[in-house]
Formats: structure tokens, C-alpha cells, sequence
């Protein structure tokens, strides 16, 4: 489900995680660890939902670096939110690309990548993209529902 920002986005309630991080493929599995450390204070260490939502971040990252500017000695910023509702909000960042937009294809059996937005689209609760508009590049972003508390 590819659906943009709207004007009526829940309120951020706790920022649990941002970071600015060189396109270099070097530094995923850092990013990973971090994310994965601040979503188990968060939900717990052996959270579904917590390992779920660190494997789509690193499926965005992973993209923003290979996909865009970001890859070619660029930055990527990550950010994970709490959002009213208890939701886990999930944003990555990239520095643009002249032709490409982030968007769900379909891999066949026999290719070896283009698969990391079907997972997006199939394990979170909405997803989108939002083009930066005060600089190039666009924001990639994934939401997952918590549940009751």
C-alpha cells in the first residue's frame, strides 16, 4: 500500500532513534546494530515486530545507498518515531537520483535483488515516499502497528 504524507499525520510522541550515516554499504550492519538496540528497549529483545522492523530499515537503507546520490560519498539519515496510536514510524532519507524514484517492482524467481519494497509493502501497515522539497532527494518511509500496550 504506497500511500504519501498526509496533512492529518499522528503526532510524533517519542523520537527513538535518528542518525546520519555515510553511503557506504560498510555501514549497514552499524546501523542495523543500532536500530536493533533501540527497538528492543523499546519493545523487548526477542520483539517479532522489533526484528521485523529492523529488516525492512535495512532493506531502505541498503536501497538509498545502491539506488541514489547517497551511495556516491552522500549521507543517509535514519530516523525511527513513536506516533500516536502506537505506531512505529521508520524514515530514511537519501540524496536523490536524476532518474530514479523509489518504487515497488516485481522480481521474477531468477533475479537476485528487487524485492526490498515488496517486503515494505507486504509486512508494514502503510508505507510511502515524499520527495524533499527543500533539497534533492526523497524520503522513504514505513509504518508498523504496535498493537494494544
Amino acid at each position: 500500500m504506497n500511500t504519501h504524507a498526509r496533512s492529518d499525520e499522528p503526532a510524533v510522541l517519542h523520537k527513538i532513534a535518528e542518525i546520519d550515516v555515510p553511503g557506504a554499504e560498510s555501514i549497514v550492519g552499524r546501523v542495523r546494530r543500532h536500530l536493533a538496540d533501540k527497538l528492543a528497549e523499546l519493545l523487548g529483545e526477542d520483539s517479532e515486530i522489533a526484528a521485523e522492523t529492523v529488516l525492512l530499515a535495512d532493506e531502505l537503507i541498503a536501497n538509498a545507498i545502491r539506488h541514489t546520490r547517497s551511495g556516491e560519498q552522500g549521507l543517509v539519515r535514519v530516523s525511527v518515531c513513536l506516533l500516536e496510536g502506537r505506531v512505529l514510524r521508520v524514515s530514511v532519507r537519501d540524496e536523490g537520483h536524476d532518474t530514479n524514484r523509489p518504487r515497488l517492482g516485481e522480481a521474477s524467481l531468477d533475479d537476485v535483488s528487487g524485492r526490498g519494497l515488496m517486503m515494505v509493502d507486504q509486512i508494514s501497515t502503510r508505507w510511502g515516499v515524499i520527495a524533499n522539497a527543500e533539497q534533492a532527494g526523497s524520503t522513504v518511509w514505513f509504518e508498523r502497528a504496535l498493537g494494544m500496550p
